[in-house]
């Protein structure tokens, strides 16, 4: 089947979105695969790229996976193609981040400089209209599912977009999601591995290497994109601040911490819990003092004559 052949019965329907136009426009068709995708009513995400080698562009609509479901689906022969992206990023200036942006304290924002007043402005050195990143600014998302997602939209060539003052979930699994939210007043896409480009950023600097994250990316260009919770039952046209931070089932985002560090905190509160105890019983303080003064002279196990055996080591000796 070619992408002439398709029969765009659905374009009455998405008119009023200005996806279709009239017959010889020299504007896109659009394609709509029968595949059973959330958000072929208008409210899904929108792709635009090439089907067929040499042919017209066609719209899509969907998730990231439902539009690689949809483009095989028209075109079983299907080949990305191995061309650089538009805008590809390269070392620039810095720009300016809007005020009162703030990432978590204990995110170590590369490329950032923390100004007087604790926020964080500037860029990784970018110079493809990145402005500003935000973390946490909605509930947390599971960082394996986002990251499998990111993975798929890397390799999905073509541009990803919305309609005009709009958001659009890009990818849901489980309970988490990526989001493409366009300011402007018309329509706007942007390379699909550009978006995911975005996204690393937040993955690499709010909560790295941890389970749960939230952020978000904005362009001087008039667009975001988010990641972090998601409900795939809800329409793949809710905003991603509808979930606010502190909601969804997944935990918040902790800050990470050597293993010294884990150590060294979990000794402090044994040590509070311990005094606590102690003062609550005397004799008892006077008798855990002498175990401890004898486990650091004999820090393999104690002399059974002594009568208090190390833990973990009574048959040491």
């Amino acid at each position: 089947m070619r992408a002439h052949q398709v029969v765009l019965a659905i374009c009455a329907n998405l008119a009023i979105y200005g996806l279709c136009l009239p017959s010889g426009s020299s504007s896109l068709a659009v394609v709509i695969a029968n595949t059973g995708a959330q958000g072929q009513d208008g409210s899904g995400m929108l792709w635009r790229g090439s089907i067929f080698p040499g042919e017209e562009e066609v719209v899509l609509q969907g998730s990231v996976i439902e539009i690689w479901d949809q483009i095989y689906s028209l075109n079983p022969d299907f080949e990305p193609p191995n061309a650089e992206p538009e805008n590809q990023a390269k070392p620039g200036a810095v720009h300016e981040a809007e005020d009162g942006w703030e990432p978590y304290p204990w995110t170590n924002v590369q490329g950032f400089t923390k100004s007087s007043d604790g926020n964080y402005r500037g860029h990784i050195p970018n110079d493809w209209k990145f402005n500003s990143l935000k973390c946490a600014p909605m509930a947390m998302g599971s960082m394996t599912d986002i990251t499998r997602n990111v993975d798929i939209l890397s390799t999905l060539p073509g541009k990803c977009g919305a309609p005009s003052k709009a958001c659009r979930r890009m990818a849901c699994v489980n309970t988490s999601a990526l989001y493409f939210c366009n300011d402007l007043e018309t329509q706007l896409d942007v390379d699909c591995s550009q978006a995911a480009e975005f996204l690393q950023q937040i993955m690499n600097n709010c909560c790295p290497n941890q389970r749960t994250s939230s952020g978000l990316t904005r362009s001087k260009e008039g667009f975001s994109v988010w990641l972090g919770y998601g409900n795939c039952n809800h329409s793949p046209d809710v905003p991603p601040s509808e979930y606010k931070l502190g909601g969804g089932n997944n935990k918040k985002c902790k800050p990470q911490q050597s293993l010294f560090m884990d150590a060294k905190f979990k000794w402090i509160i044994t040590a509070v819990e311990g005094a606590k105890a102690l003062a609550r019983n005397p004799a008892e303080e006077t008798r855990l003092r002498r175990e401890e003064r004898l486990r650091r002279m004999y820090p393999f196990g104690l002399p059974p004559r002594i009568g208090i055996p190390y833990p973990g080591d009574v048959d040491h000796w």
